[in-house]
């Protein structure tokens, strides 16, 4: 049956194992969440804290983010907690240091996604490097970097189709080389840095989407920078395409 299914996401594989031993003699298995799925559930558990290159974050807020605005997907499911907070109160929280003798009634007494709850935070804020990721450290958003890249890709767009007097792609492309490489490699510097946030967030389909299309565009701006390229992956769509996924990230990196 579903409902004895704990699924879990987490990468402590001390706890892990303690937790499933646990599990299993209370006649309950637990499975691994998979991020790439995404999949309706009864009982998701979160362990933390969450490690990421040897710091650790609280993860439940960002996914308690995203299953909130995807709730109608969602609706039956109960988001758990596990970790360390000797004094968290929460009905949703787990404490590692005092297991509950009874999961039965820890798991019914449990509220589901659109029930409120709230767990004060115990390690490091994954939402606040997540915000950094966006609107970056000196006020350059990424959000600005993706304009700057929009105006050069659309200025070679407009002289393609005959709507700047005396200019083709070529002319057109050497008059935004300069900035499209700047602000490419910027993009993709901020992009590298914060991608491994990333990794531990329910939103994981559009951050891979966002990576594909980035390809596309470094291949054009630093390998093939010629017309037919350029229409190949429609350029000016890829932009869009990129700005319509990070702005479905974004809607999740909220306090």
């Amino acid at each position: 049956m579903e409902k004895d299914i704990i699924y879990f996401f987490g990468n402590n594989e001390v706890m892990i194992k303690k937790l499933s031993a646990y599990f299993n003699k209370r006649n309950y298995t637990l499975k691994k969440y998979d991020l790439n799925q995404l999949d309706s559930v009864h009982y998701l558990l979160l362990i933390e804290p969450y490690s990421i290159q040897g710091n650790y974050f609280d993860i439940h807020r960002i996914f308690r983010n995203y299953f909130e605005k995807e709730s109608s997907r969602h609706s039956k499911l109960k988001l758990l907690v596990a970790g360390f907070d000797t004094g968290c109160d929460c009905r949703n929280y787990l404490n590692l240091l005092d297991m509950p003798s009874n999961i039965d009634a820890f798991l019914l007494r449990a509220g589901v996604i659109r029930e409120p709850w709230k767990i004060r935070p115990s390690n490091g804020d994954l939402i606040a490097q997540l915000d950094k990721f966006f609107m970056g450290h000196h006020r350059v958003s990424l959000f600005q970097r993706l304009n700057y890249l929009q105006f050069g890709i659309t200025n070679i767009k407009d002289a393609i189709e005959g709507n700047i007097e005396g200019q083709n792609h070529e002319t057109a492309w050497l008059n935004a080389a300069d900035i499209l490489r700047t602000e490419m490699d910027s993009f993709t510097n901020r992009w590298r840095n914060y991608s491994i946030y990333f990794e531990c967030c329910p939103f994981h389909q559009p951050m891979k989407e966002v990576q594909k299309l980035m390809g596309h565009l470094r291949s054009y701006i630093f390998e093939q920078s010629d017309q037919s390229v350029f229409e190949r992956y429609d350029c000016p769509r890829v932009v869009a395409d990129i700005r319509k996924e990070l702005v479905k990230m974004q809607e999740y990196v909220q306090y």
